[in-house]
């Protein structure tokens, strides 16, 4: 897609959620410090050819308020491509800041070990202490199941139950919870699966255990309106009804 092609994407999006998410803008107290993490493997290059997925992160970026806090990270077999730190939005060159970060995620990785992605997210929200009031949040996108890499400690511990990708897939979620997320402490996760493979009972226990929200689906051109809607439920809006963002 045409850069000029993907500003247009984002600005008509930004302009269709100001009349439902602004009203609360200035009612939401605290900073919020969100990470969005991003699927760096090599199956997005099928997944989401047009690079969807980050003409929605970087309409997330352009309706975060200013004085907010952002930071991207990508993941394949590890944290890649990730922001020494959290960026607070005061202007223009703060988003832009944020958005070189978001084009610069790859899709060359090996693995897709999402305990991988949630360690590059605590690292930075946990480089800065937060303020009173403010919330600690995940942006989390996939594009499949959980694949890491074949020497490292998960597959090793599935091992120990027969091995097997089913069990290296249960291994890898349980990781998640009892490891990364655990020492997220209060932070709510909102994660995406993109493709008919996407663990969605997972995604959707990470939202439920979390205070956020887990969906799936297989269409990219979905992921602009699924941010979008995340952006809304931050405070307490939503841009329809049903499902989070229509998915299934």
């Amino acid at each position: 897609m045409m850069m000029v092609s993907r500003f247009r994407v984002v600005a008509a999006l930004a302009m269709g959620l100001g009349a439902i998410a602004a009203p609360n803008l200035a009612h939401a107290d605290g900073v919020l410090r969100t990470v969005i993490v991003i699927d760096a493997s090599s199956s997005m290059r099928a997944t989401d050819p047009k690079e969807l997925r980050k003409v929605a992160a970087e309409l997330f970026v352009d309706l975060t308020r200013d004085g907010d806090q952002l930071a991207v990270v990508g993941f394949d077999g590890a944290p890649r491509n990730a922001m020494p730190a959290l960026v607070t939005i005061r202007g223009p060159a703060d988003r832009d800041a944020v958005k070189h970060a978001i084009r610069a995620v790859g899709n060359d990785g090996n693995w897709t070990d999402f305990t991988a992605g949630f360690l590059g997210a605590r690292t930075i929200l946990s480089a800065t202490k937060p303020g009173p009031g403010d919330q600690d949040l995940v942006v989390f996108l996939t594009d499949g199941r959980c694949d890491p890499d074949p020497q490292g400690s998960i597959v090793e511990a599935a091992k120990a139950f027969g091995g097997g990708k089913s069990k290296i897939e249960e291994v890898c979620q349980e990781h998640v919870f009892t490891e990364q997320v655990a020492a997220l402490g209060k932070a709510r996760i909102y994660a995406v699966g993109l493709s008919r493979s996407a663990p969605k009972v997972f995604l959707e226990e990470l939202g439920r255990r979390t205070g956020g929200v887990g969906v799936a689906t297989d269409r990219a051109d979905e992921l602009p309106r699924l941010f979008e809607d995340i952006y809304a439920r931050l405070f307490g809006g939503r841009l329809v009804e049903g499902p989070f963002g229509g998915a299934t």
